[in-house]
């Protein structure tokens, strides 16, 4: 991998670093019926459960290896794991804002 695509997979860390700056979303905005943390809990729960049955099927083609001498999709796995640590975030902010 190049220099480049690695500085590109790195922005993959960037939800956690703003954590500070979707948090204050994440406790306002909620279901009153569902709960203020359950509204954010359940979802993210079901979409990283989701994702993580679902991207095994896809990740030997994005690593380039379903051909030989294939080169790694980066920008595809930039977003797959993007996404991923973006639902791990937010689900840790609403851990996060029920312990306080």
């Amino acid at each position: 991998l190049s220099f480049d695509e690695q500085g590109v997979f790195s922005s993959v860390s960037w939800p956690y670093s703003l954590k500070i700056l979707w948090a204050p979303i994440v406790d306002t905005v909620f279901i009153r019926a569902f709960g203020r943390r359950k509204s954010w809990l359940v979802p993210t729960q079901l979409l990283i459960g989701a994702l993580l049955l679902l991207a095994p099927s896809y990740v030997t083609s994005l690593l380039g290896n379903d051909v030989e001498g294939g080169h790694p999709d980066v920008f595809r796995l930039t977003v797959l794991f993007f996404v991923f640590y973006l639902l791990a975030a937010t689900q840790d902010v609403a851990l996060d804002g029920g312990a306080v």
